[in-house]
């Protein structure tokens, strides 16, 4: 039941993450989180920064729920 609970957890954190990234990429620009490339810019268009705000969301989620699980 313990390995169940785990391999859930760690399910759901890999979706999360990836949705977090998605929201990022196609709403940042609602929130100003815009990369505007400049002279030492690798690339030449406006793309979205802060697709680690849901993977940190997602380790944050999955630390607490494993947190949780350990004590039963």
């Amino acid at each position: 039941m313990r390995d169940l609970n785990v391999n859930l957890i760690y399910f759901l954190s890999v979706l999360l993450s990836a949705a977090g990234a998605w929201f990022v990429s196609n709403y940042g620009h609602h929130f100003d989180l815009m990369d505007k490339p400049n002279t030492r810019s690798s690339h030449r268009t406006v793309i979205p920064k802060g697709g680690g705000i849901g993977m940190l969301a997602a380790f944050l989620t999955s630390s607490v729920l494993l947190g949780i699980f350990a004590r039963l």
